[in-house]
């Protein structure tokens, strides 16, 4: 039999094996499960442990930046991507111009300012190509996923302005 505990107090017992179901503790944060075994002449084990890291909470996004805000050329976007139990490990951006929004992990990818996802907050950053998005105002919206897949959810937004149109000068008297 399988012994198992979340307390290393109380043990359920359980038919051997070699995988299992087994119900952690409530709450976000790193766990402990421990495990003895019993054989057939009922000696017990000492007990073994392992850790996981329960993670259901999405990683937030904030300071989101659009450079130039006003531009007639593609601006950068940058923004903070933050958990608070595992590292970050993609971030992705879409605009209005895309409908229906795309599925999470399907978006226009960012990259880690320091070259690597490997922290609990990163800075991301990308280059919105404005080639096939027509002038006006734009509605940008920024998500990241941790290593225990959680999107961030909702997305948050940063707007912008596209503005291919050069200024018109009129009623202004000509002199040579």
């Amino acid at each position: 039999k399988t012994g198992l505990s979340n307390d290393n107090i109380t043990y359920s017992w359980i038919p051997y094996t070699t995988t299992t179901t087994w119900p952690l503790s409530p709450g976000d944060e790193t766990k402990t499960v421990w495990a003895k075994f019993k054989n057939g002449a009922g000696l017990i084990s000492v007990p073994v442990t392992d850790t996981i890291i329960l993670d259901t909470a999405p990683p937030t996004v904030s300071n989101i930046i659009i450079q130039p805000n006003i531009t007639k050329s593609n601006p950068t976007i940058t923004a903070t991507a933050t958990d608070t139990l595992t590292n970050i490990v993609a971030a992705e951006f879409y605009g209005d111009w895309t409908s229906p929004p795309p599925a999470p992990g399907f978006a226009s990818s960012m990259s880690a300012d320091d070259g690597t996802f490997d922290n609990l907050t990163e800075t991301v950053k990308a280059i919105i190509n404005i080639g096939a998005i027509t002038e006006g105002l734009h509605t940008v919206w920024v998500r990241a996923r941790d290593e225990a897949g959680n999107w961030t959810s909702p997305a948050p937004s940063k707007t912008f302005i596209i503005d291919l149109t050069p200024p018109a000068i009129s009623g202004l008297p000509w002199t040579s």
